[in-house]
C-alpha cells in the first residue's frame, strides 16, 4: 500500500503524512471524529482481557501502563480516543488507527482478539505497519510469527508482496535465511526471494537457478515446465561437474553487482540508525533494505545462462532418445503381431530366412547377366526397325539399373530394415514409378506415415506422366490409390507419424 501512495505523494495527488510530535493530540471542535464516551480504563481492560498476549506485545501505545510509542505510527494506539460498536464505514487507503472512526476503531480491536479472522484488508495493514516497525527495532522473531499468521488467513495482492517484502528485509537484517520459509513462493516477486536466499548462503541452488530463469534472460521455458524433476537433475549434474557440487557458487566481492532495493509498506518508520556492517540500511521514507541482484551482474548472469542451456540440450537429448525407444519397442508390439521375428536393431517385422534366401538368390542370379550391348544398326534397316532396336535397348538398359536396385531394397525389407530399403527404393524410383510407389506406400502405411505415403504416391504419378517414361502399367491405379491414401489420412491424422521423403539417386 506504502509504495502506490508514496507514487501518488510525488505526483502532488495526496499529502504527504506529517510526523506528529504531540502524541496523543485531543479532540477539539474543528476535529472530524465525533468523541464517544468511553474511558480510557474500559479501553484498557478490554485490550488486556481480550487480545492475546502474543498480539498485544507486538502493539504500539501512545500513553498508558503500555506505552512505547513516542513518535506517530499509523498502528499507534492511544487510550484517550474514542471507540464504539457499530457498523464502520470502508476504511481509506493507507489507514492509521488515529484517523479511524469511533466505530472502525471499536471494529479493529475486536479483530485483535483473533488476528486469523476474516476483515478488510486495511484493518490487517494497520496491524502490519505496528510490525514492520517491530522488526526495525530488532523485535524481529515475534514480528515475524506474527507476519506468518497473518500471511495465512488473508491473501490480497498488496498484502502478499509487502509482507514477503517485509519477510525478506528481516531475513537480511538479521541474516537469517530460515526467515524465508514463510513466503508463499507462488505469490513472491521470484527474483527478490532467490536473490535473498543467495546473498545469505552464498549459493543458488537448481530449483533457485530454474526460478530466476527468465529474470535473467532465459525464456524457452519448455522442459521446464515440461519435465522439471528431469531438468534439475541435469542441472544438479553440471553444477557439480563445473563446480564441485550442486549449487553455483556466488561471489564474496560485491563491488560489480547491481543492488536492488526492499521497502517497506510503513512510511512513518523514524531515522534510528543501524550499525550493522553487512548490510547497508537506508532509514528513509519509504524505509528500504539493498539487495545485491546477482540476476543483473554480467559475469554471474552469462554463467547462469550457459548452465541452463547445457541442462536443455542434456534434456532436449534425453527425451529424443527416450522418444526414439518408446517408437522401436512400439514398432516391436504393435507392427506386424504375426511376424515371428523381429529385427532388435530397427525393431521392424522380419520375414522367414527362406524368403529373405530366395530373395537373395534371385538377386544373385541378376548380377550373372551379360551387359546389354547396343544394337547394330544397318543401313537397310526401316526407321521403324531402327526405332524398334534403340528402344529395346533403352528398355533393358533401365531395367538393367533398376531391377538389381530394387531387388536389394526388397532383400533389406524383408530383414526388417525398412530405412535402407526406403533408401534404395527412392533411389530407382523414376526408372519404374508404379512399382516403387506400390511398395512405399505397403511400408509407409505400415510405418503410420501416413503423410509421407501420400507424398510418395503423388511423386510416383509425377514421374509417370514423364514423356520419356515408357509406361508399363496404367498409372490410374496410382491415381485410385492415392484417392484412399488421403482419405485414410484425414480419418487417421492424430496417429500419423510422418517424417518426410527424401528423393535420392
Amino acid at each position: 500500500m506504502g509504495f502506490v501512495h508514496r507514487i501518488k505523494q510525488l505526483l502532488g495527488l495526496t499529502e504527504a503524512p506529517q510526523v506528529k510530535t504531540n502524541i496523543p493530540d485531543l479532540i477539539d471542535n474543528n476535529s472530524s471524529v465525533q468523541f464517544v464516551e468511553t474511558p480510557s480504563s474500559n479501553i484498557q481492560e478490554r485490550l488486556i482481557s481480550s487480545v492475546p498476549e502474543s498480539t498485544l506485545d507486538l502493539l504500539w501505545f501512545y500513553d498508558g501502563p503500555n506505552k512505547n510509542l513516542d513518535t506517530e505510527d499509523p498502528s499507534g494506539i492511544s487510550l484517550t480516543w474514542p471507540i464504539s460498536k457499530g457498523k464502520p464505514e470502508p476504511l481509506p487507503y493507507y489507514p492509521s488507527y488515529r484517523e479511524m472512526t469511533p466505530e472502525q476503531r471499536g471494529t479493529y480491536i475486536d479483530w485483535l482478539t483473533d488476528i486469523s479472522a476474516p476483515i478488510d484488508i486495511g484493518y490487517v495493514f494497520t496491524f502490519f505497519y505496528g510490525l514492520e516497525r517491530q522488526i526495525t527495532i530488532g523485535n524481529i522473531d515475534k514480528a515475524v510469527q506474527a507476519i506468518a499468521q497473518l500471511k495465512q488467513t488473508h491473501s490480497q495482492r498488496s498484502f502478499d508482496y509487502y509482507s514477503d517484502n517485509a519477510l525478506v528485509f528481516a531475513a537480511l537484517f538479521k541474516q537469517d535465511p530460515d526467515i524465508l520459509k514463510y513466503i508463499n513462493p507462488k505469490t513472491a516477486n521470484p527474483t527478490n526471494l532467490i536473490l535473498s536466499e543467495g546473498y545469505l548462503s552464498k549459493c543458488l541452488s537448481a530449483r533457485d537457478i530454474i526460478r530466476i530463469s527468465k529474470s535473467i534472460g532465459w525464456d524457452n521455458q519448455r522442459y521446464i515446465k515440461l519435465v522439471p524433476e528431469k531438468f534439475i537433475t541435469n542441472l544438479n549434474s553440471i553444477l557439480i561437474t563445473q563446480y564441485g557440487k550442486n549449487v553455483y557458487p556466488l561471489p564474496a566481492d560485491l563491488s560489480d553487482v547491481p543492488m536492488v532495493k526492499v521497502s517497506l509498506a510503513n512510511l512513518y518508520l523514524n531515522n534510528e540508525k543501524n550499525n550493522s556492517k553487512e548490510i547497508s540500511v537506508s532509514f528513509h521514507t519509504p524505509v528500504s533494505i539493498d539487495v545485491p541482484d546477482f540476476s543483473n551482474a554480467p559475469k554471474i548472469k552469462s554463467q547462469l545462462l550457459t548452465i541452463i542451456k547445457a541442462a536443455h540440450d542434456t534434456t532436449k537429448h534425453q527425451l529424443g532418445q527416450e522418444r526414439k525407444n518408446q517408437h522401436t519397442k512400439a514398432k516391436s508390439s504393435s507392427i506386424n503381431q504375426s511376424a515371428r521375428n523381429i529385427n532388435v536393431n530397427t525393431g521392424w517385422p522380419m520375414a522367414k530366412q527362406s524368403s529373405i534366401d530366395r530373395e537373395i538368390i534371385t538377386y544373385k542370379d541378376m548380377l550373372r547377366f551379360s551387359p546389354t550391348e547396343k544394337p547394330v544398326i544397318y543401313d537397310t534397316d526401316s526407321d521403324e526397325v531402327k526405332n524398334t532396336k534403340l528402344r529395346i535397348f533403352e528398355e533393358n538398359k533401365r531395367s538393367e539399373k533398376f531391377f538389381p536396385t530394387y531387388q536389394r531394397g526388397l532383400i533389406a525389407y524383408k530383414r526388417g530394415e525398412w530405412e535402407q530399403a526406403e533408401t534404395l527404393w527412392m533411389s530407382v524410383m523414376e526408372l519404374n514409378p508404379p512399382i516403387i510407389t506400390e511398395k512405399m506406400a505397403i511400408m509407409l502405411r505400415k510405418e503410420k506415415r501416413f503423410k509421407d505415403e501420400i507424398d510418395v504416391i503423388k511423386m510416383g504419378i509425377k514421374y509417370s506422366n514423364k514423356a520419356d517414361f515408357i509406361r508399363i502399367t496404367d498409372d490410374s491405379k496410382l491415381v485410385n490409390r492415392l484417392s484412399k491414401a488421403e482419405t485414410f489420412y484425414n480419418n487417421h491424422k492424430d496417429q500419423d507419424e510422418s517424417k518426410g521423403i527424401e528423393v535420392t539417386s
